[in-house]
């Protein structure tokens, strides 16, 4: 999450929901990541929703299976940035 001027907010509340389930994150625990950052770690059966406080959510996330150039698979990811306007 960052502010208009472009620099990152820790503290800043969310949740993650899915079919019978949900969860809350806060940005700002992975400093080394950067203050405004969160992570969550996704099920490769479940389908998500993200949103933070007063925010719009972001629907219908999923884990796609994915092909590096050697050939192998992995299972993706998403990455949100949030910026406040």
């Amino acid at each position: 999450m960052h502010n208009a001027a472009g620099d990152p907010i820790p503290g800043v509340e969310g949740f993650v929901f899915w079919d019978g389930g949900s969860d809350q994150f806060f940005t700002g625990f992975k400093p080394e990541m950067g203050l405004g950052y969160a992570d969550y770690v996704m099920k490769q059966t479940l389908v998500y929703t993200v949103q933070l406080v007063n925010g719009e959510p972001v629907r219908d996330l999923a884990l796609n299976q994915c092909t590096n150039a050697a050939g192998d698979q992995y299972w993706g990811g998403w990455l949100l940035v949030f910026e406040q306007p």
